[in-house]
């Protein structure tokens, strides 16, 4: 286990005992995010076309401005391996959701509030990617805006499933793009796709969000979700801190 898995893993820990803390001593405010209440649909498909949209956008971007050159096709190939990549995801950032935006920020929002246990939960998460093979400065950046998104879902929803299908759109997408994502990348995606600007401006091999182009975008994707994913009542109430 190298010192990024090492990090989250503690962050994980950290994350569940504050909860148990918070249910046990039975504090009114706990609420960890975790109910469809029938409304699970709604908000896996616009968190999804949220992502998908901030992901297609800066697909475009990069190819156009020529920072990047798209293809080959993969074929059945790449759709099959794409296909299972983002399946193991779906499964895996479940368990982050639940753990980090549900357990370790509503764990923590019942003593401190919503808004300071989001910005606590999801900068340290985002943290551990310093250790990645592939980070720099601008990757954690990248990875402390891109959490904040995840977190502004919770928060205008008041539950995690819209950030879990913008993470799995966003994160799914880009492998299946060809891009490097966190310094994972397939052999043959659905499309490939050849970087050939500097690695500011193309995130490297740790993926396109933690170029600064990346970077803009998230900052413009943190906004979309406040609008794009509006509480409903029923959300709106359990959202407040």
């Amino acid at each position: 286990m190298d010192m990024q898995d090492t990090t989250t893993l503690v962050v994980g820990i950290a994350s569940v005992a504050i909860a148990g803390v918070a249910l046990a001593t039975r504090r009114q405010r706990t609420d960890l995010g975790l109910r469809p209440a029938g409304r699970l649909g709604v908000d896996l498909t616009r968190g999804a076309v949220v992502g998908l949209s901030g992901l297609l956008v800066l697909w475009l971007t990069v190819v156009v401005t020529g920072l990047a050159h798209a293809g080959p096709f993969g074929g059945r190939e790449g759709l099959a391996a794409s296909a299972g990549v983002i399946g193991f995801f779906a499964v895996l950032f479940l368990i982050e959701e639940v753990v980090f935006r549900g357990l370790g920020t509503g764990g923590l929002a019942a003593f401190v509030g919503l808004w300071p246990a989001t910005i606590v939960v999801n900068v340290l998460v985002a943290l551990a990617y310093a250790f990645n093979d592939a980070s720099s400065v601008l990757a954690v950046v990248s990875q402390i805006l891109s959490n904040l998104v995840l977190g502004a879902a919770r928060i205008r929803t008041g539950r995690i499933w819209a950030g879990l299908a913008l993470k799995i759109a966003w994160n799914g997408g880009m492998i299946a793009l060809g891009w490097p994502d966190s310094d994972f990348r397939l052999d043959v995606p659905l499309v490939g796709i050849r970087l050939d600007g500097p690695t500011w401006l193309t995130g490297g091999d740790f993926g396109a969000e933690a170029s600064l182009v990346g970077i803009v975008l998230l900052g413009l994707l943190l906004l979309a979700a406040r609008q794009a994913l509006r509480p409903t009542t029923t959300s709106s109430a359990a959202a407040k801190p």
